[in-house]
């Protein structure tokens, strides 16, 4: 079985906003079952999610997630095999960055900037990746 890691933005609904926290305690609940791993950040309105597993769970996860009235505009900025998981230490990590937040960490407000085709054009895969990563580590000062 391939191990696969994939990193999907979307728009939330404004109405589903405040369920987030809900929500992301039902997913850690599924993705712990099903082997998902990664991580979840939300800002004004706009969502960044890193998921890994294996093919089938994943594609199995994402095709739920594209079905979620609760968000809109999904798109996927990489879908790729991996060696080993990255974001091993959680089955959804998450946080939801406040103004404060982006505004002591310019690189990270440029990813939740503008439509999801500007976003799709502008947001490099490796960009989003070393984002995810840096917060899940604790060096961008986010928590």
């Amino acid at each position: 079985m391939a191990l696969m890691q994939m990193i999907y933005m979307s728009t939330l609904d404004t109405a589903a906003e405040p369920d987030l926290p809900a929500i992301v305690e039902k997913s850690v609940r599924n993705n712990a079952v099903h082997g998902i791993t990664g991580m979840l950040l939300c800002a004004g309105g706009s969502v960044m999610q890193v998921l890994e597993g294996e093919a089938a769970d994943l594609a199995a996860t994402f095709a739920v997630i594209e079905r979620d009235a609760r968000h809109r505009d999904v798109f996927v900025l990489t879908h790729e095999p991996v060696e080993t998981r990255q974001f091993s230490n959680w089955s959804m990590g998450y946080a939801q960055l406040s103004g404060v937040d982006l505004a002591g960490s310019p690189a990270v407000a440029e990813i939740f900037q503008g439509t999801p085709k500007e976003v799709m054009q502008r947001v490099k895969p490796g960009d989003a990746l070393t984002v995810l990563l840096s917060f899940a580590s604790g060096s961008l000062g986010i928590r």
